[in-house]
């Protein structure tokens, strides 16, 4: 039987340390406790395997890794090894996770890096994206971040990867589901109140609200109404049922998390004191202020230090408050989105249904605009799928479900943009409909 014969490659910001090994297949393994240091390989440590030349399940191994920052974390990511460049990817494999038998899992799959040296050995390369997994909560991700990679408090907030929520008020039963016969299913975009969306680790918020006649503030998705939960239950109360209510919670309970709300606001003539006033009263004391205009976004670093945890963007030439000492907080608090949070987005493109025409809309914006290499601004890809509400079939067809057209954008976005090495090194907010935790997992690993 031929054998497969490999070394470790570390390309990660740490120590790599070998713990051993399970599975039938291993030949000639190496002694254990040994590490390989950041930017070298395993050297003489060489391992070998039997070479299944098909895809079989009892052909397989594990291999046990820890990485060394301030304490040992096991890997939590598989892989499999490239037998020969024209096979494919065979059962035999090698996965660096600290349980021999994980989650749903009978034998390795996956991928880690791989690629054949110059005597014909296989490389299989180890990278900071590699360290993620059960060691990085999608709840404590900022928070589980800048212990696996402590640069990351020096990096100002727009160079962080963050995911986000679409039209995020809208995961309720409309008011007025009848309009036009329209179904809550044209119109939902996520299963879970805010707080659960955060629990999921989103941290951007597209929040497009309006002032109906209860004296209160709903969520609101185009024509729409009352899709989610109220922002308060008035200018001083926020309960656990109210969109105040479920961030304040959460930001209690995770002190080093951060979010970002965008705001959009409808039907507000005359309300503009009470809904800043409310807004105030729930969360002035949190919001990170705005550094001016030309001046430097913070640091994770100063944010955390500050005990600030959220910014809020809006058009600020359309909703300054009446109220002097409102309009005085408004000034030095709220953040513009005219200057400090672009995105492209188009009808024609977003509505076209094709994933590939959105995303040359979002790398033209990233073409030509310098911030986003500079990375000193935020800005926000939007990847979902949008048709228009004109369109004929929209009333009655549920192919238009924006749940359904998740289904053909958020696979697309896993597989194909958080590895893309331009938007790993130029993106900002990565938002869109029905985030799996899979998927905020992927983009949140592009800060590494």
């Amino acid at each position: 039987m031929t054998r497969t014969v490999f070394y470790i490659q570390n390309d990660t910001s740490f120590k790599i340390s070998y713990k051993g090994s399970s599975g039938s297949d291993w030949k000639d393994l190496p002694s254990e406790n040994w590490t390989i240091e950041p930017g070298s390989n395993s050297g003489n440590h060489t391992f070998s395997m039997g070479d299944p030349g098909v895809f079989e399940s009892d052909h397989w191994g594990w291999l046990y890794f820890t990485f060394v920052g301030d304490k040992e974390i096991p890997f939590f990511v598989y892989g499999l090894v490239k037998s020969e460049k024209d096979f494919g990817d065979y059962g035999a494999g090698l996965s660096v996770n600290g349980d021999p038998k994980p989650r749903n899992q009978s034998f390795p799959r996956g991928k880690i890096g791989s690629s054949y040296s110059s005597d014909n050995m296989i490389s299989i390369t180890l990278r900071d994206s590699d360290l993620v997994g059960e060691d990085m909560s999608v709840t404590t991700w900022l928070t589980d971040l800048t212990r696996i990679k402590p640069d990351v408090l020096n990096w100002n907030l727009a160079k962080l990867h963050f995911p986000g929520s679409h039209d995020a008020g809208s995961f309720g039963t409309p008011k007025h589901p009848a309009i036009l016969g329209i179904t809550q299913e044209n119109w939902q975009c996520h299963d879970e109140n805010f707080y659960g969306q955060l629990k999921k680790g989103i941290r951007y918020f597209d929040l497009r609200l309006r002032y109906e006649d209860d004296d209160r503030f709903w969520p609101r998705h185009g024509i729409a109404h009352q899709v989610g939960d109220a922002l308060a239950e008035n200018d001083h109360e926020f309960p656990n049922d109210t969109l105040l209510g479920q961030i304040l919670q959460f930001i209690k309970e995770h002190p080093f998390e951060f979010l970002i709300v965008q705001l959009d606001l409808e039907n507000a003539g005359g309300k503009l004191d009470l809904f800043w006033r409310t807004v105030f009263n729930a969360v002035q004391g949190r919001l990170l202020a705005y550094p001016g205009d030309g001046n430097a976004v913070p640091t994770v670093r100063q944010a955390r230090d500050d005990g600030h945890q959220i910014i809020f963007f809006c058009n600020k030439n359309d909703l300054r408050p009446s109220d002097s000492n409102l309009a005085s907080t408004f000034d030095s608090h709220i953040w513009p989105s005219s200057s400090m949070l672009q995105g492209p987005w188009n009808q024609e493109s977003w509505g076209s249904l094709d994933p590939n025409k959105v995303v040359h809309d979002i790398n033209s914006f990233m073409n030509k605009t310098p911030e986003t290499t500079s990375r000193t601004r935020f800005w926000g890809a939007q990847c979902q799928l949008t048709p228009s509400f004109g369109n004929e079939g929209f009333s009655k067809n549920p192919s238009f479900s924006p749940r359904v057209l998740a289904g053909i954008m958020n696979p697309f976005t896993a597989n194909n943009l958080t590895s893309n090495v331009t938007w790993k090194r130029r993106t900002s907010i990565i938002s869109g409909d029905f985030f799996t935790e899979d998927l905020v997992l992927k983009i949140v690993s592009m800060n590494l």
